[in-house]
């Protein structure tokens, strides 16, 4: 039990960590929906998490615009290996590789081109998403 705790006191160190740099804006679109950037592999999910942290540890205020910019870096030759996806009610479906989320909107598994490669955030990710105040901009 004693081994646990440092876990512990180390993930909710990075999810208090991680609300400070995931600020989404919506513009114009629909206050219900939101837009999380999901990857192609639990693999992927970790780097594109680890991406944005490193990035926040070097001062930069990462914004939506740029999770979409290293969202767009994200390819296999011409496959899309991260999506942005706008939901209304997400949750997990699976579990994968470190603890990794494969999610659903509204019951809908989000896939990607085949249908053995889920839709798969970083476990901090998801977590910081559901439970960020309904009033923050998504």
């Amino acid at each position: 039990m004693m081994r646990i705790f440092p876990k512990l006191l180390t993930i909710t160190t990075l999810l208090v960590a991680a609300l400070s740099f995931l600020r989404t804006a919506n513009g114009a679109e629909d206050n219900e929906a939101q837009t999380i950037f999901v990857c192609r592999s639990p693999l992927l999910a970790f780097d594109f998490w680890s991406k944005t942290q490193d990035l926040r540890r070097q001062g930069v205020e990462v914004d939506r615009k740029i999770l979409q910019q290293l969202c767009d870096g994200m390819h296999a030759g011409n496959s899309p290996q991260c999506l942005a996806v706008r939901f209304t009610s997400i949750k997990p479906v699976a579990s994968g590789w470190g603890g990794a989320l494969a999610l659903a909107n509204e019951g809908q598994r989000i896939w990607f081109h085949q249908p053995d490669s889920g839709g798969w955030v970083h476990p901090n990710y998801y977590i910081w998403l559901v439970n960020r105040p309904k009033s923050e901009n998504r």
